[in-house]
């Protein structure tokens, strides 16, 4: 789920910390992610595929002013937590709705969502 806020757009979904870190003025405010999946051919022309994780790159944005840095962790911490509570009551489409996301997207995320959980399974079969 894009949402975007005080000039950054992020994926909800792929969100997997925010982070403060700050100097002698003010401070850069980090978003951390999930790992993406990607279809990679395990080897050249063999026609057999697997899910690899490769990592995101972390999202920061700095702030000369640590006033506004920790207005807008703050902010930030409360929409995540927020769009969390929607997840975990299963209300996604509810939160979607008040705030104007297309049927298209929607279905793209959780598309991605299911393929995620499946590489996650997929994981914990081959840890044993």
């Amino acid at each position: 789920m894009i949402f975007e806020h005080g000039g950054i757009a992020l994926n909800l979904f792929k969100l997997k910390a925010i982070k403060k870190e700050k100097d002698n003025r003010g401070g850069y405010l980090i978003f951390e992610f999930y790992d993406t999946l990607h279809d990679v051919e395990k080897t050249p022309n063999s026609d057999q595929w697997e899910d690899k994780p490769f990592a995101e790159s972390p999202v920061s944005q700095y702030f000369d002013d640590f006033t506004d840095l920790q207005i807008h962790y703050e902010e930030w911490i409360g929409m995540w937590k927020q769009w969390k509570d929607y997840v975990i009551r299963g209300e996604e489409e509810e939160w979607r709705k008040k705030n104007g996301f297309d049927v298209e997207m929607w279905k793209m995320v959780k598309d991605e969502e299911k393929e995620w959980e499946k590489f996650e399974g997929s994981q914990d079969h081959s840890e044993e």
